[in-house]
């Protein structure tokens, strides 16, 4: 890593050891604090001359799973007083990197529209052409080339509490010219090329003291041309039930084949089943296919335990696998309700409800980014306090739903809270409501009756059809 933050990254790969960037240090991150204003736009060096200043650059850690190797970066861009940090941590005998960074206001001036960018020149298997793609399911980029004997594919992708807002994959030089102008496509090549890969993640803004985290996971795979792909790693709190979703693909452009699903032997009290798709799953050439797994979490984890869920696929007697690294964190917060349900409400008419957040006492500071959600048209947010916010130990947040039903039937949503510190993790609530028709409106009838005048004689007035009704009960009463 050099003091700016530009990594190199080697796999020992069929025998030998080879270099994973192109001329070894051809990756790296670009900063933007003004939207696409090029004086606001900063680089670790890969990008042009650095424009990250250096402060420090310290590794530690012994190489376990609960103690990784980190190598932490501090570098501050120009006179912003924005201060760059960046942590890549590995775990001995992995193949995978947990990249973090953090961008923290310690200025007086309010930055907006700011991009983050990270990726560049590939040397994949140190071979120089390979096949780019993009898996929506778990929002990676990925590359592959055809020496399934040593290679199986190198990728990149957010963890869910952090999202990127765009990707690239394809032409490295068309990835590089598109980050240093402030916007990926979003588009992957198939097509072999001289290829690499950028993430691109977006903030609307930060305020003196706010502090913006990103978390990404690199990986490379064994080699196959059948491939399995894991989720992010996650934190989770006992006796937690979740749902993931793996994938598995055909890279062999010319055959299909039938791949048989296996999930690892889990500690007791856990516990994880496939729910879809049945075993085994037939995959044309190329093709690709989600596989939904279920987990639950032993009611007596302890903190810090660590469980790795492992999906293994096998095909003509070769088995390939991907792990999911599952963290047992000492979680303590609360969001109420779980689930929030706006029963029936009337097309045309509008319902609001709120949802709390809400820190443990003693608790460490717990940093919430800005609200994930999938509302569609008749859901909305109508105010939010826990987005882009830190809540102290007991403190609390709300965020406020309406539901303007558009059509008769049910309708239901997903809101997640994504949390950055002191983990990185998301929970999500289930949004639920039924649009209904308003009940029919049954006219009151205006019914000519005989009423008595002052002078006792009879003169015709108008009276409503329940109160005329009335009248001949009470008539009838009176003369009984």
């Amino acid at each position: 890593m050099t003091n700016t933050g530009t990594p190199a990254v080697w796999l020992d790969q069929a025998g030998s050891r080879a270099q994973q960037y192109f001329s070894e240090y051809s990756w790296g991150s670009v900063i933007f604090l003004d939207g696409v204003n090029t004086l606001e736009r900063y680089s670790t060096g890969y990008q042009g001359s650095p424009t990250a200043s250096p402060v420090s650059n310290v590794r530690t850690g012994s190489g376990t799973a609960g103690d990784p190797y980190t190598i932490t970066t501090v570098t501050t861009l120009g006179s912003s007083g924005v201060q760059f940090t960046q942590i890549f941590s590995y775990v001995n005998g992995d193949r995978q990197i947990l990249k973090r960074w953090e961008l923290e206001n310690t200025g007086s001036n309010t930055f907006n529209d700011l991009r983050f960018f990270h990726g560049g020149d590939s040397y994949f298997g140190g071979i120089d052409s390979a096949r780019s793609w993009y898996d929506a399911n778990n929002s990676m980029v990925y590359i592959s080339n055809d020496s399934f004997a040593a290679t199986g594919y190198m990728g990149f992708y957010a963890n869910p509490a952090t999202p990127a807002s765009a990707y690239f994959a394809g032409f490295f030089d068309t990835g590089n010219i598109q980050a240093a102008a402030g916007q990926l496509s979003s588009t992957a090549d198939a097509n072999y090329r001289d290829a690499g890969y950028y993430l691109q993640w977006n903030r609307a803004s930060l305020a003196p003291g706010a502090r913006w985290a990103v978390e990404a996971t690199e990986i490379w795979s064994d080699p196959g041309a059948l491939q399995v792909f894991a989720p992010a790693n996650d934190a989770v709190v006992p006796g937690q039930t979740i749902t993931r979703s793996f994938s598995i693909q055909n890279f062999n452009a010319g055959s299909d084949v039938n791949a048989e699903l296996a999930l690892n032997t889990l500690p007791a009290g856990w516990s994880a089943s496939i729910v879809s798709p049945a075993s085994p799953v037939a995959l044309s050439p190329l093709a690709s296919q989600t596989v939904v797994v279920n987990i639950t979490v032993a009611q007596d984890a302890n903190p810090g335990d660590v469980q790795d869920i492992v999906l293994s696929a096998t095909a003509g007697g070769v088995t390939n696998q991907a792990s999911l690294r599952l963290e047992v964190a000492a979680i303590d917060f609360a969001i109420s309700p779980t689930a929030l349900d706006f029963g029936n409400v009337t097309v045309g008419n509008t319902a609001q409800q709120t949802i709390s957040l809400s820190n443990g006492v003693g608790s460490l500071p717990l940093d919430v980014a800005s609200l994930i959600h999938s509302l569609g048209a008749e859901f909305s947010l109508t105010a939010d306090t826990c987005s882009n916010t830190t809540l102290p130990a007991a403190g609390a947040c709300t965020v406020t739903l309406q539901y303007a039903p558009t059509q008769v039937g049910a309708a239901n949503a997903t809101l997640t809270f994504p949390f950055t510190a002191p983990v990185t993790t998301t929970r999500s609530v289930t949004v639920t409501g039924a649009g209904v028709t308003a009940p029919p409106v049954i006219p009151t009838a205006a019914v000519p009756v005989p009423i008595a005048g002052a002078a006792g004689a009879a003169s015709l007035g108008v009276l409503g059809l329940a109160a005329w009704l009335g009248l001949r009960r009470r008539n009838k009463k009176d003369a009984a």
